[in-house]
């Protein structure tokens, strides 16, 4: 009960600062969507991707790595050692790109000629991305939970605030990735002061040789695991760019962020939490297989009631949000709901690997997740078929393979599947009047504002209906509001 407990906490301080983070990007996303135009977007997904697929591989899986010591010198003394693979990462893409550029091999991307100069903002934002995961990941380790949400709204704030303040000169992509580089950055020393309180002794040199020795599964293995993680999430947005067109991209990009809220704000929560509670009890399989249960179910509590609306009433919601000239990117969100539930659960839960350093079972984890992410695009690419029939094919094959991933990780841990698929059950009972009354608001009513209100009573009417069929599920719904609550005040 204890884990149950420490794990609603901590999930509940971490989903302050990520539900306020987030409330700023859907509060000023309309603003940045009439700024800037669908092809800037585009671009700036495309370089975006890059930073992405990079940055987390940029620290070696150090980061990881300092949840596992059982003393703090330790783990400072990986939290260096992630910030200088980060900068060495962030060199060695600089001199790829003076390489590339005296060659005339520059740019490799068609789609990014004529905006050559921005893409040394590319090394800037691996440096930031690098510093503020290692700060993150600190953080978690000494349990600053409080100021990591603070951190994560700062950054929000910081982002949205640069992009329109250049917006409003240049609508270039060059004001969105200035925001995504610098708001990281203020970030990562705002949590980086906050943990250097915790005075720990200084290690010798030696002693970092040592470490790396005792780590060295995470640099060597872990970080392809990452590296194809991120590739399977971020790649399809550069493939969009480069095999169909910016404005594809920029359309799909807009969707999988709006709709890949809950995923960064709920996923991201429960995973930090479950990784911090799990690393504490990896020798006890026993309490690890009870904290994966509470975080699966946690995971199913938020993700259902949180996306469907999406699937229903997505191309009214962000024609009127974000303007018309975004309403195809509504459409898209309404096919990819379901598989993003499916990598909002899975995601948190997968993670234990890394507790339990089997890198090479992510490794392999994340390959299948690559391939069934990619594969549709060089499919529907091949028999040129158009942008609907390619997002249902990615759609489809995502829900496969995070859905087998989920499974296979119940099963490695000997949680019974049994328990899953009983979870699941009661959860499709209960969206069933969910779903019939979005159907019935997306087919007879025209009014958005009354098809809104519609998708707020199909919400509430499902938590009301999990409360009432299950004390579990009514003790856990209880127990992370009361913990969110309090923490509020």
């Amino acid at each position: 009960m204890a884990t149950s407990n420490n794990l609603t906490k901590n999930t509940s301080q971490i989903l302050l600062g990520s539900i306020g983070a987030q409330a700023i990007n859907l509060a000023l996303y309309p603003i940045l969507t009439r700024i800037y135009s669908p092809e800037a977007f585009g671009i700036f997904s495309i370089l975006l991707t890059i930073i992405v697929i990079i940055g987390p591989a940029s620290t070696l899986r150090y980061d990881a790595a300092l949840l596992l010591p059982k003393q703090d010198n330790e783990a400072f003394a990986l939290y260096f050692m992630s910030l200088g693979g980060a900068i060495i990462f962030a060199v060695l893409i600089s001199i790829a790109i003076f390489v590339l550029q005296l060659s005339k091999g520059y740019p490799f991307i068609d789609e990014l000629k004529g905006h050559e100069s921005i893409i040394w903002l590319i090394p800037c934002g691996i440096i930031s991305l690098g510093m503020f995961q290692s700060a993150s990941f600190l953080s978690t380790r000494t349990k600053q939970f409080i100021p990591l949400s603070k951190a994560r709204i700062m950054q929000a704030l910081l982002e949205k605030a640069i992009s329109i303040a250049i917006g409003l000169g240049s609508a270039t992509a060059v004001g969105l990735l200035a925001g995504r580089w610098l708001s990281p950055l203020v970030a990562s020393l705002y949590l980086g002061c906050k943990a250097w309180r915790f005075n720990t002794p200084k290690l010798p040199l030696a002693a970092y040789a040592a470490l790396a020795n005792r780590y060295k599964r995470f640099p060597l293995i872990g970080v392809w695991g990452v590296f194809l993680d991120t590739a399977a999430r971020e790649l399809p947005t550069i493939l969009l760019g480069i095999l169909f067109s910016p404005i594809t991209a920029g359309q799909y990009a807009l969707a999988t962020r709006i709709i890949g809220v809950p995923l960064s704000t709920i996923g991201e929560a429960a995973q930090r939490a479950y990784l911090h509670q799990s690393a504490l009890i990896r020798h006890d399989i026993d309490a690890v297989r009870q904290a994966t249960v509470e975080c699966l179910v946690m995971l199913i509590i938020f993700a259902m009631p949180t996306l469907l609306p999406f699937i229903f009433l997505g191309k009214d919601i962000f024609g009127f949000f974000f303007g018309s000239q975004w309403a195809l990117a509504g459409v898209y969100t309404q096919y990819l709901g379901l598989s993003f539930m499916t990598k909002l659960i899975m995601r948190p839960i997968c993670s234990i690997f890394v507790i339990l350093e089997k890198q090479l079972i992510m490794v392999a984890l994340n390959t299948l997740l690559l391939i069934f992410n990619i594969m549709p695009i060089f499919a529907c690419y091949i028999y040129n078929y158009n942008d609907i029939i390619l997002i249902i094919s990615l759609a489809i094959s995502s829900f496969t393979i995070s859905l087998f991933i989920i499974i296979f990780t119940l099963i490695y841990i000997s949680s019974t599947v049994h328990n899953f698929l009983s979870i699941l059950k009661s959860i499709l009972i209960s969206i069933l009047p969910s779903i019939f009354i979005y159907t019935y608001a997306y087919k007879y009513i025209q009014m958005l504002y009354i098809k809104i209100l519609i998708v707020i009573v199909g919400v509430l009417l499902q938590y009301a209906i999990l409360i009432l069929m299950n004390n579990k599920y009514r003790t856990r719904i209880i127990a992370i509001f009361v913990s969110y609550s309090k923490n509020k005040r």
